[in-house]
């Protein structure tokens, strides 16, 4: 059997040199978003096939005819929906979540450095812009903010405002000492001793003050959602009008009350990834 050659990298990181796969793992994360898309689709329409059938089968005398295309054609248009969605909160994370019930950070909310608190010292990261011209913070070796490393979690978030004044936030930490989060949702770091302002792990750096533009355009994105729900029940899976206005909205509220925050925090987690340089690609070399 031929032997395949294998690609591999050597990046610069700090002092140190470090061998990584071809792949970078921006690119590994942005197939899983992929295939969380895709099993959105095919979870979808096998749930609207299967509710279908069994909710019309009850309350009317038959199912509607021709299911094994309508659930599907229903649950593409979800997916390409939240596809949709997706793309604009990747474009601009934050700005286009589900969360419409936030408000949304501005531009210029950005601190240009902040202080990493781990134990007893403090972390100086710098603000610069990756290769997508995002802001992302990196320590004087340039590795980039993380919530937690081997050397302990990132206890507080201090940053300095116009006048000088350091402004800290604390995580929110179990009794043991570990982030109090749930699967999927971000670390907040809590003011202290100020207006009860809140930095997450997603937007670090970044504090959220209303910006009724981008609140009015979350507003609207989620009625879409809901429209979506509406024209697929009504027009495709051919509910009654009643029916499928009172079944969207509880479909409606769970997608975006339990789905929509993990999707999200994934596509904001794929768009925050660093691009390799154009250099460290260079460093490729073939083995075997």
């Amino acid at each position: 059997m031929r032997k395949l050659p294998i690609r591999t990298c050597t990046i610069v990181i700090g002092s140190r040199l470090r061998t990584t796969d071809y792949f970078a793992e921006s690119e590994i994360i942005v197939l899983g978003l992929t295939v969380m898309l895709v099993l959105i689709f095919l979870g979808g329409a096998t749930f609207l096939w299967a509710g279908t059938l069994f909710f019309q089968g009850y309350i009317y005398s038959e199912p509607a005819p021709g299911l094994y295309w309508r659930a599907p054609a229903a649950g593409a248009a979800l997916a390409l929906f939240l596809a949709f969605w997706c793309f604009l909160d990747y474009r601009q994370p934050g700005r286009y979540n589900a969360t419409w019930f936030e408000p949304t950070a501005s531009e210029d909310e950005v601190f240009d450095k902040l202080w990493a608190v781990k134990g007893n010292r403090e972390i100086l990261y710098e603000a610069r812009k990756n290769a997508r011209g995002q802001i992302e913070y990196s320590d004087a070796a340039r590795r980039p903010w993380t919530r937690s490393d081997p050397d302990g979690i990132v206890e507080a978030i201090i940053v300095e405002d116009k006048d000088g004044q350091r402004i800290r936030f604390n995580a929110e930490l179990t009794p043991d000492k570990k982030f109090k989060t749930d699967q999927g949702e971000p670390v907040r770091y809590l003011e202290a001793g100020g207006r009860g302002r809140v930095m997450t792990e997603t937007y670090i750096g970044k504090l959220p003050i209303s910006n009724w533009g981008a609140t009015l355009a979350k507003m609207v994105l989620s009625l879409l959602h809901l429209a979506v729900w509406f024209a697929c029940l009504w027009l495709l899976l051919q509910f009654q009008w009643s029916h499928a206005f009172g079944l969207a909205i509880v479909l409606w509220l769970v997608i975006s009350l339990i789905l929509l925050p993990i999707v999200f925090t994934k596509t904001e987690e794929t768009a925050k990834q660093p691009v390799a340089s154009a250099g460290a690609h260079r460093g490729c070399k073939s083995q075997g």
